[in-house]
């Protein structure tokens, strides 16, 4: 009988994509995606190729896939889609699990997007772990109209907020420059909200040309600059012990400003021990020259760190920097080439302390803000280096228990600066891809430590305040606010509104252990009262912050979703309550915090955008005029006593900017923003015209900048105690408009000037730039 072989079965290419024959349907094979997939909402899942539908025989070299990846093995994720296994490196460091959790979250969301797309069901975009794969970028139009366009030569010197394929909004970051001079702020830097706000800068681009006093303006501060340029003096920095006495004021005068430094700073960031401190002190005046070199180093950078919180009237300027912060600048620097020459292999208590007040210092005076996240990392690995991370018990038997206990208060002080450093870049803090197990500082009062301390000393209890309370207590949200870091900027993040309600929740939950701790504090009329201490201020401010970065994105889309609209509310909710704190710390004359903070900008910015959002695009309807001209009704009495309205809010946030500028100068872009944000809410929630908001803003940054300009003497420092000036204090009317200086006018051909070169202004380091924000 004659056997009949069948031939085999031919094997036809595949040209579909892998989900239009997975579910049999007709593929118009478009590319990069094709139209199917793109209705379906899942066009970043859209591939083509030979692949697990195919006959298992079938050879890949007959059929290459586009985008070149061929064997392909079943089970494994495209090149853009990164293995579940591969995570970053954010272990969990205490019992809250908030970094476990969010890991554990994308594992399951990546299996669940898996699983729809197995079941047939749409799915969103592929959940993403680790590394990112993903096209040239694409720069979006506005905040309203998403519509992308292809990068020119222009655009791509900076990227304002790159749009992936699957998203429908940019992502928050400043990336700009070129070549190898470029610069990035993440999502978490107040630059970045700038992505979602563009008539901002269109407002800017359009004043430029409208207003020729700002020209002039311009031709005023380019021949200051050039008259200070000529006559500076570059000498040398000198550590002499001689040179560094040189640079104390009088005795009366750096006792104040210590006392100003104890009384804020030696409340939050304890890293010098008072009765230590005190007694080297008195010995120091007896006979300065006998002092020792440390020990003037660290005088100098403690007061350098407050000099620009306790100001005279008037104040001086070097074209727009005041004299106080050139003198805290100066001694700064001197202190940093003093620190740079000390042996690495001589480490002791007072190199930590001054690297620690040196960050302050920086921070305080807008000294080099581009590098404060370096910095602050540098100082971070300085310490690692000495072991500060790790428990220092563990060397009972040759170090004091007064040096374990200082090691502890600076292993916490130097963990809550880089922390802020990287918020402020937008950047995840380096904390989370290391363990750490040095325990949190006792809440001790420093008379009760003391260098011949032999046995331990157990911790008082929360409720007790004392100058280590703030460290101690801080501890206890480090993970939570490690983890919310590193989600808030990890790249193209989109937290769901279960996420958010989740981290929501954890936050108020640590709100509400934060001990009431109360101290007796002056008013601005000279009557004392019991208010919250300034650990308590703090440690809440520093946790509502959280709150409007993780509600933010929900808070900005406006298509009436409920949860957007709940999102809104606690933006508005934690933004006012900030103020309250900061206007409260003004009002007693405590405005450290402010200028060492970016709150006040960055939630007074928060306010006005979200309210001209939501009134632009709610048509002006009844209920959110209601709102926006009335806080919400859910807060309490603590919020409602501000005022009966969201403007006036803002507009004593910027006053406070105003005053600010006054005092340190240089900062002047934060305040010029949010005085254009403040005018278009202005004109969306009045029938008033637009120009009259216009002319008055641009009219604000003339005024003050002409007084600067005449303020123009190098004014030598003033004897005598200086005087602190609070808003309630001033005697010279309303509070004048802010320091806005256009010297970065000619920097850039302002016939060319388009929104999106905003950032783009090369020299703007010298002065104004947003990352001086």
């Amino acid at each position: 009988m004659e056997t009949t072989t069948s031939a085999p079965k031919r094997k036809r290419k595949a040209f579909s994509c892998y989900d239009c024959r997975r579910r049999k349907l007709k593929c118009d094979r478009e590319h990069p995606a094709c139209s199917r997939c793109i209705k379906a909402g899942h066009a970043d899942t859209c591939r083509y190729g030979s692949g697990p539908l195919d006959d298992e025989g079938e050879d890949d070299e007959e059929n290459p896939s586009p985008d070149g990846n061929q064997n392909r093995t079943f089970g494994l994720p495209p090149p853009n889609r990164p293995a579940v296994g591969h995570t970053n490196p954010r272990p969990d460091k205490s019992s809250n699990g908030t970094t476990d959790r969010s890991t554990a979250s994308k594992r399951i969301a990546l299996l669940e997007h898996r699983l729809a797309m197995i079941e047939g069901k749409p799915s969103g975009p592929t959940p993403t772990m680790g590394r990112l794969e993903h096209p040239i970028p694409v720069i979006a139009a506005s905040n309203s109209d998403f519509s992308s366009k292809p990068t020119t030569d222009t655009a791509a010197r900076e990227i304002l907020g790159m749009v992936r394929p699957g998203q429908n909004e940019p992502e928050p970051m400043v990336f700009r420059k070129k070549g190898f001079k470029t610069q990035f702020f993440g999502a978490s830097h107040p630059g970045a909200m700038l992505v979602f706000f563009p008539e901002v800068r269109r407002f800017m681009k359009e004043a430029i040309g409208k207003y020729p006093a700002l020209p002039r303006l311009r031709a005023d501060f380019k021949a200051l600059k050039a008259k200070h340029k000529s006559a500076k003096n570059s000498s040398p920095l000198s550590t002499e012990v001689s040179d560094l006495i040189a640079l104390l004021p009088r005795q009366d005068t750096v006792r104040y400003l210590l006392d100003r430094f104890f009384a804020t700073f030696g409340m939050t960031y304890h890293v010098l021990h008072g009765p230590s401190f005190w007694q080297e002190y008195d010995e120091f005046w007896k006979d300065p020259n006998q002092g020792r070199p440390g020990y003037i180093v660290t005088m100098l950078l403690a007061i350098a760190a407050v000099r620009c919180a306790v100001v005279q009237e008037p104040v001086n300027y070097i074209v727009d920097s005041s004299i106080p912060r050139v003198e805290a600048m100066r001694w700064t620097q001197v202190c940093e080439a003093w620190m740079d020459k000390q042996s690495r292999k001589h480490l002791n208590l007072t190199i930590f302390q001054c690297r620690c007040l040196w960050l302050l210092s920086k921070r305080m005076n807008g000294f080099k803000n581009k590098e404060a996240w370096t910095h602050a990392g540098m100082v971070l690995r300085f310490a690692m280096s000495a072991g500060f991370h790790r428990e220092p018990g563990m060397l009972r038997d040759t170090t004091s228990v007064f040096d374990q206990e200082m090691r502890r208060r600076l292993w916490a002080t130097i963990v809550e600066l880089e922390l802020q450093a990287s918020l402020d870049k937008g950047m995840p803090s380096a904390l989370g891809g290391f363990s750490f197990d040095c325990a949190a500082p006792a809440n001790l009062k420093d008379e009760d430590l003391n260098e011949n301390t032999k046995f331990p000393i157990s911790s008082e209890p929360c409720e007790i305040l004392t100058p280590s309370s703030f460290l101690h207590a801080s501890q206890r949200s480090l993970t939570l606010r490690i983890g919310l870091t590193a989600e808030i900027n990890d790249l193209g993040a989109q937290i769901r509104f279960e996420d958010v309600l989740r981290y929501d929740e954890s936050i108020r939950h640590e709100l509400e252990e934060i001990p009431d701790w109360k101290e007796n504090r002056e008013h601005g009329s000279g009557e004392a009262m019991v208010v919250d201490a300034l650990p308590k201020v703090l440690s809440e401010i520093m946790l509502r912050y959280y709150l409007i970065l993780i509600h933010s994105p929900l808070a900005r889309r406006i298509d009436g979703n409920p949860k957007n609209t709940y999102s809104r509310m606690a933006c508005f909710d934690a933004a006012s309550r900030i103020l309250t704190q900061h206007f409260r710390l003004a009002e007693s004359g405590n405005v450290v915090f402010g200028l060492f903070r970016d709150d006040i900008f960055v939630v007074s910015f928060n306010i006005c955008h979200n309210a001209y959002l939501s009134q632009v695009h709610s048509e002006k309807s009844p209920t959110f005029h209601r709102l926006c001209l009335n806080l919400p009704s859910h807060l309490d009495d603590s919020v409602l006593q501000l005022g009966s309205s969201l403007i006036p809010l803002v507009e004593r946030g910027l006053s406070m900017l105003e005053d600010h500028l006054i005092w340190i100068g240089k900062r002047s872009l934060p305040c010029l923003i949010l005085a254009i944000a403040l005018s278009l809410l202005r004109t969306a929630t009045s029938a008033a015209p637009s120009a009259n908001y216009e002319q008055a803003a641009i009219e604000r940054v003339i005024a003050l900048n002409y007084r600067i300009v005449a303020a123009q003497e190098q004014a030598p420092y003033a004897d005598g105690i200086p005087s602190m000036l609070t808003p309630n204090q001033s005697t010279n009317g309303p509070t004048p408009p802010a320091d806005l200086s256009f010297e970065w006018v000619d920097q850039v051909d302002m016939s060319g000037w388009l929104p999106e070169n905003f950032f783009s202004l090369d020299q703007a380091d010298l002065g104004n730039d947003l990352s001086l924000i």
